[in-house]
This record gives C-alpha cells, structure tokens and sequence, in this order.
C-alpha cells in the first residue's frame, strides 16, 4: 500500500514546481518542494492510507470505524487532487485533476463503496452509538458530491437493490442517522418490555405471533419519531394480522365477501362486520357476552373505518389538511392502544384468550 501511495506522491510531484535549491546549514537537504504540494501530498497520502484502513475495518465487521475513516479519506483525497494550487511562476491557480490510486480496489474513489459500508452500518445500527458521528459523516459525503469528488448525480444501489441518486441518497442517510439519534434519546418505550407494560399488555402479550408483537414495536417507533404516515400503514398491517387470529371461524367469509377487493383486508372485514348476515351470525354464536358481541358488530368495524380513513388520508389526503391528519392519525393511536380510554387491541387480546382462538399455523 505505502509503494502505491508513494507513486501517487510522485505523480502528483511532476504537476507542480520544484523551489530553487535553499542553503540548509542543518544539513536536512539543500531541495524543498512548493508548500502547497508538500502538504497536499501528505494529506493525499493519509487519504489513500485511511481508505485502505477502513476496508480493513468492514472485512473486521467494524462498520461504525469502517465508515468514519472512509469519510475522513473522502476529505483528504479531496482536498488533494481538487484544491487548485498555486503556480510559483507566474501566481495562476492551476485545477489538479489527478484521481489517486486506491490499492484495494486498483482504481480510483468510488461512491458505490462509501454507500456500500454505510448500508452495513444501517443494517448493524442495534450496536452503534455515535450516531452524531454517522450524521456527519452523511453530510460530508453529500457536500463532497458537489466538490467533484465523485458526481452527486451518479447513480448508487443500495442493499435491497434500489437505485438513487447519490445527492437524495446521502440525504436519506443523514435523516437515517437523525432519526437513530431521537430513538437512542428518547423517553419513550422501544422495547417489548416498555410496551408491554406502557399499554397493558403483559398478561397478553403472548396471544400476539411474532409477527404482530415486532409490527407493534415499529408501529410505535414510528409515533415518536414523528412518522404518523408510517406509522398508520403499521397499524392497519397489524390489524390485518390480528383479525384472522381473534376470528378465524369469520375468516373464510369475509375472504369470500369480495374477491375483487381481496387486497383490501381491512374495508373486507369493516364491511363482513356492519353487513354480512352469515358473518353477524357466526359472530351470534361465538361464547361470549352480549356486550361483546355488540361491540364486535358495532364498535370494531366503526373503529376500522376510522382506520382507513386515515390511511386513505394519507395516502390522497389534501397536504394543506395537515392538522386533520394528525388529528386522524392521533386518534387510531390512541383508541387501538388504549390512551386515556380501553384499548381496542387489547379487548381484542381478551376476546382471542377467551375464545380460545388459535393463530394459524407458520404465524
């Protein structure tokens, strides 16, 4: 690595000027090069060096190291082979185009590497803590794009194979990174435990498949970090689970209610619920009491409604109604939870452990 860096120092010593021979009584030398090149090529040099030490660092699976060198090398190789430098002859500032050789990859910078360990980072981002660091690291990377270290409107991939543009993808980035920092600060329960216990649901918990109890805990991520749209579209994948399993004996009717709007899970179950004779009639036979039976033909599919109507909100809402969907979203929230009334999922909860009703099996 040092052999190919010091070539690199090489090239970049035939683009600039040599200074005339100085008297040097401390014997060091009697040659020094222009100040400008001697400390762009030092830092070309710690660039170049720091890139291959965080390749090392991603091979270690230190992803958090392997993206703060590999920034801090976007720097430095920028500042190298970008910064102009002046001529000593005649004072014009000459544009170095020079692109160094990187010895891991044989070719110059590429931005497809830096996103390639930042999706790493991404996916490990349960062990990172200096979220701030990562931020800053996105940001820089973003800068860069408009200081001709790579494009900003080249195209980048990330590890689901999606393509972006480079400038929106470090734009991500830098929200990804903003919105880790608010969840690792925040007061408010991310666990399954502070869940558990914030809602009620310690008794409950394990009526809900795994499935559910992971879409619960992103569902209120997505609440505190603000995200009412995400979270909505959480909320209505839950109760999508969650109906089948309090009500499989309903399940094979409301799938044959409307197989033209099969994909509309919960409109189906609303619709069963308020409307379908042989539906309300199962729901008459179930053992439970008058009131819950009520409230499965009544509340439940009221409750339902309230849901897709905040999705559809969201969705094709009027941005200018913004307030009215934050109104909308607070409410399906707070009624599915149980803020300041009886939760809707955990009478739901009750109903499966008292029917004795069983997830399907692979749930």
């Amino acid at each position: 690595m040092l052999e190919k860096a010091l070539a690199a120092h090489r090239l970049l010593e035939e683009t600039s000027t040599i200074t005339e021979i100085v008297d040097d009584p401390s014997g060091w030398g009697h040659k020094h090069f222009h100040e400008d090149l001697f400390t762009f090529s030092l830092v070309l040099l710690g660039g170049i060096a720091r890139t291959e030490l965080a390749f090392w660092h991603k091979e270690q699976r230190k992803f958090e190291e392997a993206f703060g060198g590999i920034t801090n090398a976007a720097w430095d190789i920028c500042a190298a082979t970008i910064t102009p430098i002046t001529d000593l002859h005649t004072g014009e500032s000459i544009r170095n185009g020079f692109e160094p050789y990187l010895p891991h990859s044989g070719g110059p910078f590429n931005i497809q590497e830096v996103v390639d360990i930042f999706e790493e980072v991404k996916k490990h981002s349960r062990s990172i803590d200096k979220w701030d660091r990562i931020e800053s690291g996105c940001a820089a990377i973003r800068y860069l794009g408009y200081c001709d270290l790579y494009s900003s409107l080249d195209d980048v991939t990330d590890a689901s194979g999606e393509t972006f543009v480079a400038l929106e993808y470090w734009g991500k980035g830098v929200t990804f990174a903003q919105e880790r920092q608010l969840v690792m600060g925040s007061p408010y329960p991310l666990d399954t435990e502070d869940i558990k216990q914030r809602y009620s649901l310690q008794d409950l918990w394990n009526e809900m498949d795994k499935s559910t109890q992971e879409i619960l805990v992103g569902a209120e991520t997505q609440w505190m970090l603000g995200r009412l749209d995400n979270m909505v579209k959480d909320l209505r994948l839950m109760l999508e689970l969650v109906l089948p399993s309090v009500f499989p004996s309903l399940e094979p009717a409301t799938r044959q209610n409307d197989r033209e709007k099969r994909h509309l899970t919960l409109t189906i179950w609303r619709d069963a619920l308020q409307k379908d004779m042989e539906v309300r009639a199962r729901i008459d036979e179930l053992k439970l009491s008058d009131s819950n039976k009520k409230k499965i033909k009544k509340d439940l599919p009221a409750f339902l409604h309230r849901v897709i109507d905040a999705r559809n909100y969201f969705e094709h809402g009027d941005a200018r109604k913004r307030s009215y969907i934050i109104e909308k979203a607070t409410d399906i929230h707070d009624e599915l939870l149980g803020i300041e009334r009886d939760g809707m999922l955990r009478w739901l909860m009750i109903i499966k452990r008292d029917t004795g009703a069983k997830p399907k099996i692979g749930s």
